[in-house]
């Protein structure tokens, strides 16, 4: 939860990470100008959202950017997952706004405002994460009972309380009560707080997806530096 700077009120921002890969840079590329023209590029498409760190890594055939993007979200009444536009309404599918983002990496433009030279940029977006969550059960903001992914649960989370905790989710201070966070009684944030230090960490690890993805864009990495690299190559010297 943190304020949008567009619409100035306190909002959900759901985290995806993008994975990709593109050939050897010969120079270091400029991570800040990385960071300032995807953010653009996403606010141009009407998206409040923005990358706040990009991790590189550097190496021998092929270089890996691996950003952090991060979108302001609310979901519709049926709890589906909705970005939300720099006006504040919700203006499209979390999936569609994966589909934009994809589509953002794997232009030529956005890799010369980055500055650098792309021949072969190889994408792999591994941000649609989401749809593979466990599912969860809550009650939203009527009481009425509901169920959804991690992120939609504890979206909901911060919707109703003031007082939400990261790792399961528990929350104290409902908004519906208290005008503002200063107005919710100490016996409940003392109760909130011990929760939190012996709280089990329920969030969903993706490690396992992040492995399996890797490994993938290797093979396909290696896969099409045969293709284009040696099997030319090679098929002249069967005909010399």
């Amino acid at each position: 939860m943190q304020t949008s700077p567009y619409t100035g009120q306190l909002t959900a921002y759901v985290q995806g990470r993008p994975l990709t890969v593109t050939d050897h840079q010969t120079t270091t590329p400029d991570l800040e100008l990385f960071k300032q023209t995807l953010t653009q590029e996403m606010v141009t498409q009407g998206a409040d959202a923005y990358c706040d760190a990009v991790d590189y890594i550097q190496g021998v055939q092929s270089d890996t950017f691996f950003p952090s993007v991060w979108a302001a979200v609310g979901t519709t009444a049926s709890g589906s997952l909705m970005v939300l536009g720099t006006d504040g309404r919700l203006i499209m599918g979390w999936d569609d706004f994966v589909a934009i983002l994809a589509i953002i990496l794997v232009q030529k433009a956005f890799w010369v405002a980055v500055g650098l030279i792309i021949v072969l940029a190889i994408v792999i977006v591994v941000i649609g994460y989401l749809g593979r969550e466990p599912k969860y059960n809550y009650t939203d903001p009527n009481n009425n009972p509901a169920s959804g992914t991690w992120t939609e649960y504890i979206t909901n989370q911060n919707a109703k309380y003031w007082f939400v905790c990261s790792k399961d989710g528990f929350g104290v201070g409902e908004r519906s009560l208290y005008a503002s966070p200063q107005n919710v009684p100490s016996d409940q944030i003392s109760l909130f707080n011990d929760h939190c230090n012996s709280a089990p960490d329920l969030t969903p690890k993706e490690l396992g997806n992040w492995l399996t993805w890797i490994v993938l864009g290797a093979v396909a990495i290696g896969g099409i530096y045969i293709a284009v690299k040696v099997l030319p190559s090679y098929l002249r010297k069967r005909e010399a």
